[in-house]
């Protein structure tokens, strides 16, 4: 606990995650997930209606088994999304060829890395449902095209959390990365003295 002395010890300050897949970072989420479910300052954030499923969504069947869900009229349930940049590698799609395979199960070794990733991390918020797009809009169908490329302002304003692979080139790279040594944070400890407070290096 912070006590009320002239120090502050350093179990008053929250350890920085240096790995975005770390159990701190995962925790990280949650808190904020949090305050926007109880804070004041987040009343937009608040709304009561649990939102429609889009059309299709991927369905986290285990930790490592998943499936495409065609949604029923009206069905309603928080759910991901994943925002993430293709590049040259095209990443694993759905087809009008494997759509009906999707729906049975989708081989979790034919996922490309960003993707269990954020499958990973959703299973560890305890969300049931992802879109990805790719996966979620049938690629060689033009009218599923329009019609779902349409919404998708609106897939991703009613999602519960959207994880962006900001650090991620293309489908393969991943989403969980080691913080480069240079921009770890260090702990430091506050030293209250004369009414005012310095930083001191442990």
């Amino acid at each position: 606990m912070c006590t009320q002395d002239n120090s502050i010890p350093l179990e008053c300050f929250s350890n920085i995650s240096e790995n975005a897949g770390s159990f701190q970072a995962i925790q990280w989420i949650r808190s904020q997930l949090a305050v926007c479910s109880s804070s004041p300052d987040h009343a937009s954030c608040q709304s009561e209606r649990i939102p429609r499923l889009p059309a299709r969504v991927l369905e986290l069947v285990g930790p490592t088994q998943v499936r495409l869900h065609v949604s029923k009229q009206n069905e309603a349930a928080r759910y991901a999304c994943l925002s993430h940049c293709w590049g040259s590698v095209q990443p694993l799609k759905t087809t009008r060829e494997t759509i009906e395979n999707f729906q049975r199960s989708i081989p979790w070794q034919d996922l490309p890395q960003t993707f269990r990733d954020a499958i990973t991390v959703v299973d560890q918020l305890g969300l049931k449902y992802l879109w990805i797009d790719s996966l979620t809009i049938v690629q060689d169908d033009i009218e599923d095209w329009r019609l779902e490329g349409s919404k998708m302002a609106e897939i991703y304003r009613n999602s519960y959390v959207t994880i962006s692979a900001t650090s991620a080139s293309c489908s393969n790279s991943g989403l969980f990365f080691d913080t480069p040594l240079a921009y770890r944070g260090r702990p430091i400890r506050l030293q209250r003295s004369n009414k005012k407070v310095y930083v001191r290096e442990s």
